[in-house]
């Protein structure tokens, strides 16, 4: 399920595990992808120094939700 993955995601984080928690919240986003999921990842891909790669993952998503105000907001931080 999502939720386990992104708890695997945090623990992984939390491990100092960057990599590992890249690929359990993109696995939870792909399973169940949402405005929840994506920030999560997001978060996680500038936080290993993926900064570009973050803006993109942000950027496809509001190509097809343009009214997500919190996506909105995390592309302009």
């Amino acid at each position: 399920a999502a939720d386990v993955l992104r708890l695997r995601a945090l623990a992984a984080q939390l491990a100092g595990q960057p990599g590992d928690a890249v690929g359990y919240a993109l696995a939870a986003f792909r399973k169940a992808p949402s405005t929840q999921t994506l920030l999560e990842l997001s978060a996680l891909q500038r936080a290993t120094g993926n900064a570009g790669e973050a803006r993109k993952t942000l950027r496809n998503w509001i190509s097809a939700a343009p009214t997500d105000v919190a996506v909105r907001l995390a592309l302009a931080n």
